[in-house]
């Protein structure tokens, strides 16, 4: 009994529990991927527009939209982006360098797969592009979002500066501004 489980063990270990572009074939089958993302991100930008100045909806709008923005460049997952943090002093999981390139870290640990991975950490840059829009973000809209909570690191809070349970409804969200139009 004992052997036919370890086989059953061994072979599920090395086995994907699923095809991970499942999710996205929606988009991957379109002749441009990245249209109805940046179609969606235009779109908040927008709505941001339209909200009442210094607005906490105006502040989610662009909340939303540079979420979406930084998924393009760097897909991690949503446990990545709820724990991102920020500080001025760059110690956090996002940070600036020196000639001003924005990256994202995370240590081996902080992924799902840790036991798979070669064990290094996660240092990636963000496209130059969204430098300006980060800016704007950390300097102006995020503030509003952590008000209430003025010491908190999190880079993608919810409207009262904690920790932004529903980016688990981000599947949701990117869903009805990105796919069904």
């Amino acid at each position: 009994m004992s052997r036919h489980w370890e086989q059953h063990r061994l072979r599920d270990a090395n086995e994907k529990s699923r095809d991970p572009l499942d999710p996205i074939r929606p988009l991957l089958d379109l002749a441009e991927p990245f249209e109805p993302v940046l179609r969606a991100i235009k779109d908040l930008d927008a709505a941001a527009a339209a909200a009442p100045i210094g607005s906490l909806d105006e502040a989610l709008r662009k909340r939303d939209a540079l979420l979406l923005a930084m998924l393009m460049s760097n897909p991690l997952r949503r446990r990545n982006y709820t724990q991102m943090t920020w500080c001025e002093d760059n110690t956090g999981a996002l940070y600036r360098r020196q000639d001003g390139q924005w990256r994202v870290r995370f240590g081996a640990s902080d992924f799902k797969n840790e036991k798979k991975s070669n064990k290094s950490p996660y240092d990636a840059p963000l496209p130059r592009a969204l430098a300006e829009r980060i800016d704007a973000y950390i300097d102006e809209y995020r503030p509003r979002l952590i008000r209430n909570s003025p010491s908190s690191t999190v880079v993608f809070p919810n409207r009262v500066g904690g920790v932004w349970k529903a980016l688990r409804s981000l599947n949701k969200m990117s869903k009805g501004a990105v796919y069904f139009r």
